[in-house]
């Protein structure tokens, strides 16, 4: 899950160090629907789970397809899938994916060595993918993917593999979407048995690219928001920190950048800087980003020049 994790990262640093815009401005009421419907999403597998997911994540493909976004996911749909013929077909034909699990996994805090290498036997994923055909993908995977051998989760019959130590298990769910589980979450799940085994949890993002919501990590109490690729760059993401204190020190850095945006001797980027918008509410600080096409090509392009070393 690494580069979709770093993905995961890269979401919040974007939203998070470009927002010096507005101070007091209103936050928008996406960042709220989003955590209302993620909330209601997570609710449903804490049901069946026994746990809680610390973070819900859901991926709107169709519009990631339209975007040059979509580069950033192509690789980890290769690695779920594999590079057959096949998995063209389906990678054109799936909807959405639906992701659960422990912060740290996604964040990629139970990758590094040490004690901590052990965690990875002890990583929560959950994911399902709609849209495609859950047989021809199942049939795909088989092709090209030689790890996946047949086998059991809690009785009922699933493809199964292993990966860092960690057994994993994947299976077709309902007749278009596709279920894979690793980590104590596979100890709650049955293929095939309610809303978790038939893979019938329910995209939330609606016609955005990304909604998620998560919970306590590091200095975050919780955070939700969305962001949409599907016309540039539409981000609204609202995070609540631990600690007030550092809510403040964030508002004065994002003034200073602000203050500071004129500056920056790259063209277009201090004008980007300017127009998002950033409010404080207590521990709460809220961020709106609207960037056109063209601008979002220019991050790209600086991103794999000279910011493309720091990540």
């Amino acid at each position: 899950m690494k580069k979709l994790s770093l993905l995961f990262v890269s979401i919040f640093l974007l939203a998070g160090l470009a927002a010096c815009g507005k101070k007091g401005s209103s936050p928008g009421k996406g960042a709220a629907e989003t955590k209302a419907a993620a909330a209601a999403t997570t609710a449903a597998a804490e049901k069946e789970l026994g746990i809680r997911p610390g973070l819900t994540l859901s991926i709107n493909l169709k519009s990631l397809k339209a975007s040059p976004m979509f580069a950033m996911f192509q690789d980890k749909l290769d690695e779920q899938l594999g590079k057959a013929e096949c998995a063209k077909k389906i990678v054109d034909t799936v909807e959405s994916m639906v992701l659960m699990g422990d912060p740290e996994s996604f964040a990629g805090q139970k990758d590094k060595g040490g004690a901590d290498e052990a965690k990875k036997t002890n990583e929560n994923i959950y994911m399902v993918l709609h849209g495609a055909d859950a047989k021809a993908v199942i049939a795909c995977m088989k092709e090209s993917k030689n790890e996946l051998k047949d086998g059991k989760l809690n009785g009922a019959d699933a493809m199964t593999f292993e990966k860092d130590g960690q057994a994993g298990y994947v299976w077709a769910g309902s007749e278009k979407s596709v279920v894979m589980v690793s980590g104590k979450y596979a100890e709650k799940i049955t293929p095939g048995t309610g809303a978790l085994g038939k893979g019938e949890i329910k995209p939330f993002a609606g016609d955005k690219s990304i909604a998620f919501t998560v919970g306590e990590i590091d200095q975050v109490k919780e955070a939700s928001g969305f962001v949409d690729f599907s016309k540039g760059l539409m981000a609204d993401v609202s995070v609540t920190l631990k600690d007030e204190s550092t809510a403040k020190m964030a508002e004065t850095q994002f003034d200073a950048a602000k203050k500071q945006a004129d500056q920056i001797p790259i063209p277009g980027v201090g004008d980007i800087i300017k127009s998002v918008k950033f409010a404080r509410n207590g521990a709460t600080v809220a961020v709106q980003l609207s960037l056109s096409a063209d601008q979002v090509k220019q991050l790209m392009g600086l991103a794999k020049g000279g910011l493309g070393g720091m990540m």
